[in-house]
């Protein structure tokens, strides 16, 4: 990503940033990269899937490069190990006996905000598969934590909640062949876990946001579906777009969120 600079807001800031050097937190690390100009900017913070890592995901040109170009910068955390030698991913379970990444991931967004001088409260979260799981655990538990939320082929894990703690915009894009994440959900382990049903989900949480009515169809690519409830309560507001592809991130997924997120602002 050539067009970034790193910018620090004080000194200190100068020995993390960009894919190369970690910033610490309590609890693990993120990676960040700052577009050109001066700040102060939005952010977007990024948690990538399944035995994958903050550094990897920024070097991904074709899905966060359009944030970057858009003025945004990306955040990107690294999922905690179960193992020493094991791959990262994410709490998205609250299982007590790992990390607690609602917690930390909120530390992450703070200490990011403090040192690149980003918009705290204009800071979106979005994610990929096990990262998209994360995501909506945090706009389902702390929906006020950030101004909007994208997950993308993710879910919450069943049994699913009764209710969220409250309204948040909400973007979510799936494949509907896709087979590592079935919208339908999916058993896993013998049973020992199982993937919650999106549209279920996205039921429980229509109905945490108060949405009334039928929803819209925006218009959105050839090959694309996209289902909005606006009529919700609060800051409340839910898009699904689904697209014939599998577990993935479609190309023009970046500039359909960066349009949503317009449309939500906050701060």
């Amino acid at each position: 990503m050539a067009l970034v600079q790193f910018a620090p807001a004080h000194a200190a800031d100068a020995r993390c940033g960009g894919v190369a050097a970690a910033c610490d937190v309590p609890g693990g690390s993120y990676y960040v990269l700052l577009p050109d100009g001066p700040g102060p900017h939005p952010a977007l913070l990024f948690l990538h899937g399944h035995g994958g890592s903050g550094d990897i995901a920024l070097r991904n040109r074709a899905r966060l490069g359009p944030f970057v170009d858009a003025g945004w910068a990306v955040i990107a955390p690294d999922g905690a190990r179960w193992r020493t030698d094991g791959p990262r991913s994410w709490n998205a379970m609250l299982n007590p006996a790992g990390r607690d990444d609602v917690a930390f991931l909120h530390a992450v967004a703070d200490d990011a905000a403090a040192r690149f001088g980003l918009l705290r409260a204009a800071m979106t979260a979005t994610g990929f598969s096990a990262g998209g799981m994360m995501v909506w655990r945090l706009a389902c538990d702390t929906p006020e934590a950030f101004a909007a939320y994208a997950p993308v082929a993710g879910t919450l894990w069943a049994p699913l909640p009764d209710h969220c703690a409250g309204p948040a915009p909400m973007f979510h894009m799936h494949g509907t062949t896709d087979k590592v994440v079935p919208m339908e959900g999916r058993s896993m382990m013998d049973g020992r876990l199982v993937q919650g049903n999106l549209i279920d989900a996205l039921g429980m949480l229509r109905r945490t946001m108060g949405c009334v009515g039928a929803a819209t169809a925006p218009r959105e690519p050839e090959g694309w579906r996209a289902e909005a409830w606006t009529a919700c309560t609060g800051r409340g507001a839910i898009t699904l777009v689904t697209h014939g592809g599998g577990h993935s991130v479609p190309p023009g997924w970046a500039n359909a969120a960066l349009a949503f997120f317009a449309a939500h602002p906050r701060g």
